[in-house]
């Protein structure tokens, strides 16, 4: 996924090089100019979205914890300086937490997975930028919701499904 910084001149974006390696968070001029990479070392990078305070929030399994479930490299929340420095991971999960995006009030809601004995589950967490105030916000109500977005209405809109690894369903509001 690709986002535009508040004024939408700058897209952040994963990509991985043409040369091979793991995926890195990118940004570039909205007329295509620019070109530089944000993250390197680690990764695969990816989910990458512009924060209020010009730092970026990225989702990473650069740290190479396996999850609970199915022992796959574990996906967890990141930040880092708009150059990249200051590197810090921000959520703490056994399993993934994936598909970060910015409220209007600043936090970050995104999708947990939970995992317990034979449940998995994947409902909406909010936290705020640096990792503190972490809390379940929605579901899962046997259901499962993946790339939630605030509507501007004060509504949450995402993709809703009753499958493990699969974020394909319906529309949810």
């Amino acid at each position: 996924s690709a986002t535009f910084n508040n004024d939408g001149t700058k897209i952040l974006f994963s990509m991985r090089p043409p040369t091979g390696g793991n995926r890195n968070i990118y940004e570039i001029n909205a007329d295509g100019s620019g070109l530089r990479q944000v993250t390197s070392g680690g990764g695969p990078d990816f989910d990458p979205l512009y924060l209020p305070d010009d730092r970026i929030l990225f989702t990473s399994s650069r740290d190479s914890e396996m999850d609970e479930y199915n022992h796959a490299p574990a996906e967890h929340l990141y930040t880092c300086d708009a150059d990249g420095s200051n590197l810090e991971r921000v959520s703490f999960n056994q399993s993934d937490d994936f598909d970060p995006t910015l409220l209007p009030n600043g936090r970050i809601m995104y999708t947990r997975w939970e995992h317990f004995g034979t449940m998995n589950r994947f409902p909406l967490f909010v936290t705020n930028p640096d990792g503190t105030g972490t809390f379940h916000l929605y579901g899962p109500h046997q259901l499962n919701f993946f790339h939630p977005q605030p509507t501007p209405h004060g509504r949450i809109i995402a993709i809703q499904s009753n499958m493990v690894e699969e974020d394909a369903g319906p529309l949810a509001v």
